[in-house]
């Protein structure tokens, strides 16, 4: 059934459940969760959302359990904009996953959507039948069903989780997370400052994108990335949109891209630039030392309709580096600039 956005206050994704055949293999049944469960995880997912663009701590010991509910929720994307998402316990991005190489993660997926799902670890080694295709390694997680993910994760790195079963509606409508895996030893590179800046995309009153996020929010709801002067800074770049590249640039600094994918780039190889292109799906740790005047440098996506909500601008892909102390003006260029 053809899926279609209806206008109102709040947009509303009216889908039709998609049939599917058997339970998938490792359903769990008995660890669906309880009412004080899935309280337990959307309040966590709020206080991971709240961090950001900062990650969350690593938890301690060697297994990692983490609870998903799949679940529609209203989320605001934009002034006046807020729209039926579906979301990781209840925000977009679902919680950051925060772990150290070589720890063993349990993660226990339950839907309640209105159609089936999976979850992909997006660059991440897993078992064959943990990866979250459906047909080719599980049967899609049915509405009201459980299912356990469990892995080792070897790579350090910046990856990406998300859904893998009627990708493009759901992912432009929410269903995306960082996976970030510290190495097992501290790195020669040291930073200050680590945070994520994870891209997307929404289909807003449109059949195409045309409403971009930085973690969730687009301009002017962003929040910028505070540093001090001298500050070492790492920015976990992530563009999850459904089709659209991606070209951010970052005015006042030059950075070099230390990781691509997840992998570290040989110092010797390090290109010193102000603007990177990814294409959906990829991730750039960029790296940069604070060193400019401070006050406030925009960052944003270089491709013009990526810097507008719709069919007005500025918004979108708009953020800012902000030194702690200067006056803070990130969200003076929704009052003093136009775009339409």
């Amino acid at each position: 059934m053809r899926r279609v956005l209806r206008a109102g206050a709040v947009i509303a994704a009216t889908l039709a459940i998609a049939s599917a055949a058997a339970v998938p293999a490792r359903a769990q049944e008995q660890l669906a969760p309880t009412d004080a469960q899935i309280a337990q995880a959307e309040a966590s997912a709020q206080r991971d959302f709240a961090l950001l663009p900062a990650l969350p701590p690593v938890a301690a010991g060697h297994l990692k359990t983490i609870r998903i509910i799949a679940e529609v929720k209203p989320w605001t994307v934009a002034p006046g904009i807020t729209v039926q998402a579906w979301t990781y316990n209840g925000t977009v991005p679902g919680p950051t996953i925060h772990v150290r190489q070589g720890d063993r993660v349990r993660v226990i997926l339950t839907n309640h959507l209105p159609e089936p799902t999976t979850i992909h670890w997006h660059g991440l080694s897993v078992p064959a039948d943990m990866d979250g295709v459906p047909g080719m390694s599980q049967r899609p997680v049915m509405p009201g069903e459980t299912f356990v993910y469990e892995f080792t994760v070897t790579d350090p790195g910046t990856y990406i989780y998300h859904t893998h079963y009627d990708d493009l509606f759901q992912l432009d409508s929410g269903l995306y997370g960082a996976f970030v895996v510290d190495p097992a030893k501290p790195s020669k590179d040291r930073y200050d400052r680590d945070y994520l800046m994870l891209l997307s995309s929404w289909r807003i009153y449109s059949t195409a994108e045309n409403y971009f996020s930085i973690d969730g929010k687009s301009y002017p709801l962003t929040k910028p990335f505070l540093v001090k002067s001298g500050d070492r800074v790492r920015l976990r770049t992530i563009n999850i949109s459904g089709t659209e590249f991606h070209t951010m640039h970052l005015h006042g600094h030059r950075f070099q891209v230390v990781a691509i994918d997840g992998q570290d780039v040989a110092p010797v190889q390090r290109q010193t630039m102000v603007t990177v292109t990814l294409g959906p799906g990829e991730t750039r740790d960029l790296a940069f030392t604070a060193n400019a005047q401070p006050g406030t440098w925009m960052v944003h996506c270089h491709v013009a309709d990526h810097m507008m909500n719709g069919s007005v601008g500025p918004g979108g892909l708009i953020t800012a580096i902000q030194y702690i102390g200067a006056p803070a003006r990130e969200t003076a260029m929704a009052s003093s600039d136009v775009m339409m």
